[in-house]
């Protein structure tokens, strides 16, 4: 077929309007899909504290005994402050090293798991803090932590100080993991 003339493309302006509604419901986060996603994140906290009390009931049993106390308290922070700067560069330096590559990466994939339970030693902390001091009962270790978990995540959803309490939650559980780790190894 031959055609004769200018070929012109044209958009129909319903074919815009689609994609331009498609866009808009791209960039639009649900309130449900946030409190549903707060609501799974809270659970998963949950399900990992029961795991680890179940698996390592006397890691939990060391940590009640050497890291509530206020001393021990920030101790722990100073140490985990330190941690977030040098075990960084120290894995860099491994990794760059042909010697310690390996040493390199094992650390660096411990200090990631380090990161990731810190949360969960932290708010662990601050409900075995709370029912000791509010209850003064020996209330079980579950629910103390159940109790830290949605204190603390009410805490870090405020603007500004919830940052903080982020901050703080990280580096007190990297020091408090650390300190169980060279405590178990006397």
């Amino acid at each position: 077929a031959v055609v004769l003339g200018m070929i012109k493309k044209q958009r129909h302006n319903s074919y815009k309007k689609e994609l331009e509604l498609l866009d808009r419901e791209k960039n639009e986060i649900e309130t449900s899909d946030i409190v549903v996603n707060y609501f799974i994140t809270i659970a998963s906290s949950i399900l990992l504290l029961l795991v680890l009390l179940i698996v390592f009931p006397k890691i939990f049993d060391n940590f009640d005994n050497k890291c509530l106390k206020n001393d021990i308290i920030i101790k722990n922070i100073g140490i985990g402050l330190v941690s977030l700067i040098l075990i960084p560069v120290v894995c860099l330096i491994l990794i760059i090293s042909s010697i310690g590559s390996y040493l390199g990466i094992l650390l660096a994939i411990l200090f990631v798991l380090f990161i990731m339970l810190s949360f969960l030693v932290a708010d662990y902390t601050v409900g075995r803090l709370i029912t000791n001091k509010l209850i003064k009962k020996d209330i079980s270790k579950y629910l103390s932590g159940v109790i830290g978990i949605i204190i603390m995540f009410i805490l870090k959803l405020i603007p500004f100080i919830g940052g903080i309490i982020i901050f703080i939650s990280l580096i007190y559980g990297i020091g408090s993991i650390i300190n169980i780790i060279l405590k178990s190894r006397k």
